[in-house]
């Protein structure tokens, strides 16, 4: 039957574009975060630019443990493992980057997103363009969760399990 070897090859398709996705979003985290941990400092400067408010020291650390984790978390989105958990991460990383980025776009606040500290040209840490891939990359980090997490609520033991 040629429909249901379509709809298998349709479903492998998906697999992989899934598997891609999550390849690219863990690269992306994991650049991201190595950047910073090696210009901490660069990092801390971006974070003070948002004018959020609170003690400077909250800045520092953010600053000094943000970037591990989004090592770690890129790491494992890579290796595809603790896929659940690496997804529910990027997906809260990145929420938190749209909410933070876009509140300073809309109180017209001078800022560079910090997200690649100088290793990418200017226009691609520039507002706009940082907030559009910042949703990209909510949506990718979306796509890359929910099937992981669906996974998880299969018993473990039971014919549908992969974990």
């Amino acid at each position: 039957m040629t429909m249901s070897g379509s709809f298998a090859d349709h479903l492998a398709a998906g697999r992989r574009g899934r598997v891609l996705v999550r390849i690219f979003v863990g690269l992306l985290l994991l650049v991201a975060g190595a950047v910073k941990v090696v210009r901490p400092e660069s990092f801390h400067a971006s974070l003070l630019s948002y004018e959020l408010g609170g003690p400077e020291v909250l800045y520092r650390w953010v600053a000094a443990l943000f970037p591990w984790l989004e090592v770690v978390c890129g790491g494992l989105l890579i290796a595809g493992r603790w896929c659940e958990t690496a997804g529910a991460m990027a997906v809260v990383m990145t929420l938190v980057f749209v909410l933070i980025l876009g509140q300073g776009m809309v109180r017209g606040l001078n800022l560079e997103c910090g997200c690649f500290a100088g290793l990418m040209p200017r226009w691609f840490e520039q507002p706009p363009v940082a907030f559009a891939r910042a949703l990209a990359m909510l949506v990718a980090s979306f796509w890359v969760w929910l099937p992981a997490a669906s996974v998880r609520s299969t018993p473990l033991g039971s014919p549908n399990s992969k974990q």
